[in-house]
């Protein structure tokens, strides 16, 4: 932002330092009493979040995802990877075309939404594509307009749980390897709170 002193005429310095000040001022009060990041999530469950007004932002999921979240992932900040449009997808040679994160802890966590818009129909048809081989739909709570929760059985027994659905034009996919179907469920809440949360 620029200093707002350079916009001033000089004949009117000694009046424009003192507004400077107070709004200086303002803006120290304003930044003192901004809100922590959270701590604790607000919603614990898809179920329990209306999902039909969010607004996604196409950004890092895990930007606001609060600290318990990655705990109960058995995981810390430094066991997060993040990765956006143009960047290589983690152990891959493969370009993004979306925001992404990973979290490895005693299970892994990964998000991610689309940066292009996505209509309805394209959401259906991306639904009609099974995520990775060895996936069937499955129960549980689930978001947007379509949606639909998943299964999946990897190689070694590993399962993983997971969620996408179409959010305005937001496509959003969340999932979890290694943990069930309620560890996938408030991983997901999370990322949505996360996706919505007001951006200054």
């Amino acid at each position: 932002m620029a200093d707002p002193r350079t916009a001033l005429p000089r004949r009117l310095a000694s009046s424009g330092a003192a507004l400077l000040l107070g709004l200086l001022a303002t803006t120290a009060c304003s930044a003192e009493e901004a809100p922590p990041a959270p701590s604790e999530p607000t919603v614990t469950s898809l179920s329990d979040l209306d999902t039909g007004p969010l607004l996604p932002a196409r950004r890092d999921p895990c930007a606001d995802v609060p600290a318990s979240v990655l705990d109960d992932l058995g995981a810390g900040e430094d066991d997060v990877e993040r990765w956006q449009p143009g960047q290589a997808l983690p152990d891959s040679a493969q370009v993004a075309d979306e925001f992404g994160c990973k979290v490895s802890g005693d299970v892994t966590a990964t998000a991610w939404v689309f940066a292009p818009p996505v209509s309805a129909r394209e959401a259906q048809g991306l639904l009609e594509e099974t995520p990775r081989p060895r996936c069937r739909p499955a129960p549980g709570p689930v978001f947007g307009s379509p949606g639909a929760a998943y299964a999946c059985d990897l190689e070694g027994g590993t399962q993983v749980h997971g969620v996408r659905g179409l959010l305005a034009d937001a496509w959003v996919t969340c999932e979890v390897a290694g943990g069930d179907a309620a560890t996938a469920d408030r991983w997901c809440a999370a990322v949505l709170e996360s996706l919505s949360a007001t951006q200054d």
